[in-house]
């Protein structure tokens, strides 16, 4: 009988010995998986405030550009001005700031009636003016219409959105954003808007770099305020897409939609 309950105590103790290091040997498991699960996103966070602030030091550059020749007196007369001679100075005036920068799709001098008086169209490839007689009138556009509501030394920026690609064309998928700002004469009386179209590329370039150039293995997405990708890692799930133009986070993840 002590023979029995020898070897029984025997089995029990090698039980409870071998269960307390399947269980040790679980919980440090688990206790490296949660290490390394907020290593993973300390690192994401970390790489994610640095694409923000990228991101942000272009938006401060392209507001000091803005100030700068909103400021200039070529500009600021031009609007109620009719000579031809100042507007063509106007006009390589920011021809070359388009050409230097390459990062605006267009810039547009208006007077308070919307007529373009000074207007500079940008693609990668080509910066050029646009003569007079090929000018139009922007005074219909919402973004036009909140710019000249601005007081004088106020800034608009618009949203940066899918299937928007600024002032001139709509109906083209690629984002743009919309820097607008009111001209005044020397006193302080508006005389035009000065507008900056940014190409959105400008921004998703930044996302696209930083991701290749940090850790890896995370992924990054940009959205428009309605859930639409303007960054994916997937191009075709993308603005400029037909088969990524109707792609929103928002459908996909609807529980995670509540909380961004």
């Amino acid at each position: 009988m002590l023979t029995s309950l020898r070897g029984k105590l025997i089995f029990i103790f090698i039980i409870l010995t071998v269960s307390v290091v399947i269980i040790s040997s679980g919980y440090a498991r688990y206790k490296q998986r949660q290490f390394a699960l907020e290593q993973a996103r300390q690192r994401a966070f970390i790489d994610i405030h640095l694409i923000a602030s990228d991101i942000q030091s272009v938006l401060r550059w392209i507001r000091r550009d803005l100030l700068m020749l909103r400021d200039l007196p070529l500009l600021r007369e031009l609007p109620a001005l009719d000579g031809r001679a100042d507007r063509i100075n106007a006009e390589e005036l920011l021809l070359n700031i388009a050409r230097h920068h390459q990062i605006f799709g267009q810039i547009l001098l208006l007077d308070l009636s919307g007529q373009e008086r000074v207007r500079i169209d940008c693609n990668r490839d080509a910066t050029c003016h646009v003569p007079p007689q090929n000018s139009g009138n922007q005074l219909d556009r919402p973004y036009l219409q909140a710019a000249l509501q601005l007081d004088p030394g106020r800034i608009l920026v618009s949203p940066m959105e899918a299937g928007t690609n600024g002032v001139e064309d709509s109906s083209s998928q690629l984002p743009a954003l919309l820097y607008a700002t009111p001209v005044t004469d020397r006193e302080g009386e508006k005389t035009g808007i000065l507008v900056l179209s940014v190409f959105g590329s400008t921004f998703l370039d930044i996302i696209a770099r930083q991701e290749d150039e940090l850790h890896g293995g995370e992924i990054y997405f940009l959205l428009d305020r309605d859930g639409h990708y303007l960054y994916h890692p997937d191009q075709a799930r993308t603005p400029g897409s037909k088969s990524g133009s109707g792609a929103s986070f928002f459908r996909e993840e609807p529980e995670l939609a509540q909380w961004l």
